[in-house]
């Protein structure tokens, strides 16, 4: 079973530098580790949808407090998987153990706060979540984005909710989750990094425990 995420190359202190690169080799062998076969894609994948410029020209005109081109990335990803059709999408500091591909629906998201950093959706479901951010209107917003759309529209838009992705050193036994988020915020936090070194050796400990 394939497993997408989506890298665009940014500079900007954040993003498009090495540790981006060695996280999502970081990424990969988690996955294949857990029998998946993972699959990196971009901006190309992106521009194969025969819809790409509409969807672009919509998109680049939403408000952002954040870089540009990264808000940008986050929606394009979904154009991407539109055009491939069904599948997972993950952001590549989303780490499985013992995800077993679960899935509800057209559209499916799994973390419970509501990050979209890892997601299923069949064409359907990609065109439909498209459909709703083409249709969004920012009525004086200064910040926009597929995140901050999906919490506005958590109730009354169609999708499945399975909560079975936390984030890192969340409240709880968060590390018993089949999929755990590894944002830079709470890396970068704790002191942790390299964040692609950090994760690294935590997957190891996981995997001894598990036994995966």
């Amino acid at each position: 079973m394939k497993v997408y995420t989506y890298y665009h190359e940014i500079f900007d202190s954040l993003h498009g530098n090495s540790d981006q690169k060695q996280l999502i080799e970081v990424w990969k062998e988690n996955w294949r580790r857990n029998g998946w076969e993972p699959v990196v894609i971009g901006l190309s994948q992106a521009k194969e949808n025969p819809k790409y410029e509409s969807y672009l020209k919509c998109f680049s005109k939403l408000p952002t407090k954040n870089n540009k081109e990264y808000e940008l990335a986050c929606l394009l990803r979904w154009v991407a998987m539109e055009h491939i059709g069904e599948g997972f999408m993950s952001d590549y500091d989303v780490m499985s153990y013992g995800f077993n591909g679960h899935k509800e629906g057209d559209l499916t998201f799994y973390s419970k706060n509501m990050v979209p950093c890892f997601a299923y959706g069949t064409k359907q479901g990609w065109s439909r979540l498209l459909e709703l951010f083409m249709s969004y209107e920012p009525k004086g917003k200064d910040h926009v984005s597929d995140q901050t759309i999906l919490v506005e529209y958590f109730d009354s838009f169609k999708f499945r909710k399975q909560y079975m992705c936390t984030e890192y050193n969340e409240e709880g036994n968060w590390y018993d989750y089949p999929l755990v988020h590894f944002p830079y915020s709470r890396t970068d936090f704790y002191g942790l990094s390299p964040r692609w070194k950090f994760v690294g050796e935590f997957n190891k400990i996981i995997y001894s425990l598990k036994q995966i």
